[in-house]
């Protein structure tokens, strides 16, 4: 709202959340003089206000999906500036649960058609004795659960780090409500075996604005909390293929 003052004419535009309850006088800044607020009038927030994915109810469940799916991938930054760090997690949770099944479902299937074309195949491992129409069921079924554990578990192991880094000011539910919005990147699995790959990527790209503006933070630090894990991981991982291939060259395997 706009406060004008009636004898010099000074003005400023206030946020009405800013008046206090009950205020009815303001006293000009430039020549003091006491005068009259206007009546506030403060907006009323309804139940099905938030994201498209919060208001499907009244847009539509494909328009929800497609509109938040959109919003998330192509404008991060607005799309998590939006968003309040409190408030209940049912509604990210069950988007993030929902796209996050689907595309690791996409992707499970990919690699299913690859071994069944004999494109690959599975380790000679414990893997490769279980029928593959059995594997790819136990995916399938599995996949809600593996997308659950994977949001809480990236949640938390970036969280600490924001917190690390001082950034935090969001809270976990902040930083949890960033990870499962960003499931959404997850559903280019959907694209023919390079869609896996592509969310990998996009999901990392969107992670790192939302956290930026969830946590009113810097991007240096946000990114740091992202990146930082994964060379850890990329490490730990090099160094677990080294070492199985140095106990094989000395015949210890």
């Amino acid at each position: 709202m706009d406060i004008i003052c009636p004898v010099c004419g000074f003005s400023k535009t206030v946020q009405t959340d800013k008046v206090p309850e009950g205020a009815r006088w303001a006293v000009c800044p430039n020549c003091r003089h006491r005068f009259e607020l206007p009546p506030v009038v403060k907006p009323v927030p309804t139940q099905n206000g938030g994201t498209p994915w919060e208001r499907r109810e009244d847009i539509g469940l494909w328009q929800g999906i497609y509109r938040t799916f959109m919003t998330v991938l192509f404008s991060p930054s607005g799309f998590f500036r939006e968003i309040t760090p409190d408030g209940g997690m049912k509604e990210p949770l069950s988007f993030g649960l929902l796209l996050g099944s689907l595309g690791y479902m996409a992707g499970f299937f990919w690699k299913f058609l690859l071994v069944s074309m004999g494109v690959t195949s599975l380790s000679n491992g414990f893997l490769s004795s279980i029928p593959v129409s059995w594997l790819f069921l136990i995916g399938m079924i599995s996949s809600p659960i593996l997308v659950i554990l994977n949001m809480f578990l990236v949640g938390a192991v970036v969280h600490v780090l924001m917190l690390a880094f001082n950034a935090g000011k969001g809270g976990f539910n902040g930083t949890l409500k960033v990870i499962a919005y960003g499931q959404a990147a997850k559903a280019l699995a959907f694209i023919p075996f390079i869609g896996g790959g592509i969310g990998w990527f996009w999901n990392i790209a969107v992670i790192i604005p939302g956290l930026k503006e969830i946590h009113k933070t810097s991007y240096v630090k946000a990114a740091a909390a992202v990146i930082i894990p994964l060379i850890l991981l990329a490490v730990i991982i090099m160094s677990l293929i080294l070492l199985t291939s140095l106990l094989k060259t000395i015949g210890l395997q």
